[in-house]
């Protein structure tokens, strides 16, 4: 795959040993719509996934905090992926 080609492609995270974790599904709160993209923060000896970043500046420290963003996000003690052959769009 040439790295400078704009394509998308599936990647599939691994997050290992979890110890915390929060999914919400309403209709206010969709996962299956990652409309503000994620966040990944792998650094201090854990890994932390968010969902839900929202549009605002983002610590990893304030998940689990409360308030309109970040109610879909793991925590586990470190991340592994795999960048797969599709889709391409």
């Amino acid at each position: 795959m040439d790295a400078s080609a704009n394509e998308w492609r599936l990647v599939r995270l691994i997050v290992k040993g979890v110890s915390e974790y929060q999914f919400v599904s309403s209709a206010k709160y969709s996962y299956t719509v990652l409309s503000d993209g994620l966040n990944l923060d792998c650094s201090s000896g854990r890994c932390v996934v968010d969902l839900d970043p929202g549009p605002d500046e983002w610590l990893p420290q304030n998940i689990a905090q409360g308030g309109e963003y970040s109610k879909q996000y793991l925590v586990g003690l470190y991340c592994e992926y795999d960048v797969l052959d599709g889709p391409l769009i």
